[in-house]
């Protein structure tokens, strides 16, 4: 997968951190809302500045799903990109 990334991207690593979208951050004004659930998935909206200050919020998307360890993280959307569509990018 990574020679994959590699000849697909021209680099060796994920240049996009799916947590908080950047290098330099002071995370401020953090909020989560429910988008939609049901027994075994859910939907969470998470925005938050990623400085004090800041007029453009980050607004990511967690896909979450019950398995039988309980709620894991699915996906992450980010703008148009989710982090599975990056980590399975066909060579």
């Amino acid at each position: 997968m990574e020679r994959c990334y590699a000849k697909k991207y021209g680099m060796d690593f994920l240049d996009i951190d799916y947590i908080v979208p950047g290098n330099d951050y002071d995370i401020t004004d953090l909020s989560f809302t429910l988008v939609n659930s049901t027994r075994r998935a859910a939907t969470i909206n998470v925005r938050f500045n990623r400085s004090a200050g800041a007029i453009d919020p980050i607004s990511l998307f967690y896909h979450l799903k019950l398995t039988r360890g309980g709620w894991r993280i699915d996906d992450v959307a980010y703008e148009k990109e989710t982090l599975a569509k990056s980590l399975s990018g066909k060579c």
